[in-house]
């Protein structure tokens, strides 16, 4: 199976509010926050889109303060 054409850019790689910033980035970036949103486990997400380090996977997902309030209210 063809990996996805993001792997191709990935040494172009540049912040995502920075001059230059590609729309591949922000359609991974999408994806990977609307499944995230919808509770699919990090490791699925990961595999979905062919990272081999679920670190790379998180560059794409963003946290926001409201979810890591519900977060810490789930132990207190």
């Amino acid at each position: 199976m063809p990996r996805p054409r993001h792997h191709l850019l990935e040494h172009r790689q540049e912040p995502y509010g920075s001059h230059g910033s590609n729309r591949l980035d922000l359609l991974c970036s999408s994806f990977a926050n609307i499944l995230n949103k919808r509770g699919v486990p990090l490791p699925t997400i990961q595999k979905l889109m062919r990272h081999s380090k679920v670190e790379t996977t998180m560059i794409y997902i963003e946290t926001r303060e409201e979810e890591m309030r519900e977060a810490i209210n789930l132990v207190g």
